[in-house]
């Protein structure tokens, strides 16, 4: 199973986190032009591009995850809280 999250958003909540720039490139720069293969029953079918989400068994991956839901649920509890006075 993929996690799809668009990269803008994970590039802009590590932004809101107030990630360093050269870091948040860094992280950038692993999922740029990102290719994978499958594994079939006799080894691996052709390799395609990654344009969504992070990458599974990417020790990075849990925490972006967490980094991007964190900072949406943040915003969205102040939105709602804002719209209800």
């Amino acid at each position: 199973m993929q996690i799809r999250e668009p990269r803008p958003v994970i590039k802009w909540a590590l932004h809101k986190r107030m990630v360093p720039e050269g870091l948040i490139r860094t992280v950038m720069a692993l999922y740029e032009d990102a290719q994978t293969r499958v594994r079939c029953g006799s080894g691996y079918c052709g390799s395609f591009h990654l344009r969504v989400g992070v990458h599974m068994g990417l020790v990075l991956s849990p925490l972006l995850f967490a980094t991007v839901v964190d900072v949406l649920s943040k915003k969205v509890k102040k939105d709602v809280l804002w719209n209800m006075l």
